[in-house]
């Protein structure tokens, strides 16, 4: 009978847990930085997004799902944030839409910029140097 009761309580507290991470990324007001893809004949895109402490996010816009990924170590994600800064990443205007599309997107509080671009349409290698770093550390969790 307590095991029953362990494995009931348990289940709620992993049932909570995921509500409050999708509720904390919603909430959240430091510093974010979403990298997508998509569009084409679905319209569809996923999205990746890392907080200033780490932690991962997945989205997929069809769906409307959020996952909790994991966390990369501290030193990684001060390094993204520093070079995004370099990078000029808040204030950097990039609008190059097409069929399927990449993005950078850096929010700060409620203040985002979107840097958009397709294949078909040359941008600078650094956004795609940065892009597929991101990605990178997102395939490593």
């Amino acid at each position: 009978m307590i095991r029953w009761y362990v494995f009931i309580f348990s289940i709620l507290m992993i049932l909570f847990s995921c509500k409050s991470m999708e509720q904390s990324f919603d909430e959240y007001t430091g510093k974010v930085i979403t990298i997508g893809f998509g569009g084409g004949f679905t319209g569809g895109y996923k999205e990746y997004s890392i907080l200033e402490n780490g932690d991962m996010f997945k989205f997929n816009t069809l769906t409307k799902k959020r996952n909790y990924l994991g966390k990369v170590e501290r030193n990684v994600a001060e390094q993204i944030f520093k070079n995004s800064e370099l990078l000029n990443l808040p204030k950097r205007k990039v609008n190059l839409p097409g069929n399927s599309n990449r993005y950078i997107i850096y929010r700060i509080n409620k203040t985002e910029n979107k840097i958009l671009w397709s294949d078909n349409n040359k941008v600078d290698s650094d956004l795609n140097t940065f892009y597929q770093v991101l990605l990178n550390n997102v395939k490593k969790l």
